[in-house]
């Protein structure tokens, strides 16, 4: 084969590899050298950086852990109030975040898909999609085990939660919660019996026993969380051992 043949395969092939790698140094803000390299588009540091592959990330031991995040407004935050944002504070981790309000699993699922290879070398990828508007029931089965088989023990799920401003929609919310917390428990999370837990036995008394999200820990819109439920569920995720 002729020297340039073999450069052509294997240029693709750690130039992608290299770049993967480059991005996910960067994302730990540990690294400004690689990013000033970034700026020349050098091949050459391209092949640098892939030799070394091995030998920065092993060796920098505070190197901090990277999180991406994915899904609704519950992730990407309403008022201040978002999952991303308190699982920044309480984790330390670094936070890749590319949730969108309104969106829809397909939405979600297609974003992930996009970033897929960035995503295998991040330490945690922490799905929400709070409010399963725009979204089928199949979609959710089919769409996350799709991710949870791609991904493996990387992959936490929080399925949608019953609220009580949309009981049209609390079937399928049950339905989404059944499926994953039968089929998929390790990567599974129930949201649900997280803010239940924290309302006011009281004055939440008869939305706990509805199995709906107390009242009291939302917003005045009816639909999206305040700041101290979503604070919970980031602590009960930061308690949580995961094997990714």
């Amino acid at each position: 084969m002729r020297l340039t043949g073999l450069f052509n395969i294997l240029g693709k092939k750690y130039i992608q590899k290299s770049a993967i790698l480059i991005s996910q140094l960067c994302l730990t803000r540990n690294h400004q050298v690689v990013q000033r390299m970034l700026n020349r588009r050098d091949v050459i540091t391209t092949f640098v950086y892939t030799a070394i592959d091995g030998i920065i990330l092993p060796a920098d031991k505070n190197r901090r852990a990277i999180y991406w995040t994915e899904g609704d407004s519950y992730m990407a935050g309403a008022s201040g109030a978002g999952l991303s944002r308190e699982l920044e504070i309480f984790s330390g981790a670094f936070i890749r975040d590319t949730s969108a309000g309104d969106s829809s699993i397909k939405s979600i699922y297609e974003r992930i898909q996009s970033n897929r290879d960035l995503i295998r070398g991040c330490d945690r990828l922490i799905i929400w999609d709070g409010f399963p508007n725009n979204s089928k029931t199949r979609d959710y089965i089919d769409l996350i085990s799709s991710l949870i088989e791609y991904f493996g023990p990387v992959l936490l799920f929080l399925p949608p939660v019953r609220i009580s401003r949309a009981p049209f929609w609390h079937e399928r919310c049950t339905e989404v919660q059944n499926f994953f917390s039968q089929n998929y428990i390790s990567n599974y999370m129930d949201a649900q019996a997280i803010l239940a837990a924290v309302g006011d036995p009281v004055k939440d008394e008869l939305d706990i026993m509805r199995g709906v999200v107390p009242g009291g820990l939302m917003q005045v819109d009816g639909i999206h969380l305040q700041r101290h439920a979503i604070n919970a569920v980031a602590r009960s995720i930061m308690l949580r051992p995961h094997s990714g």
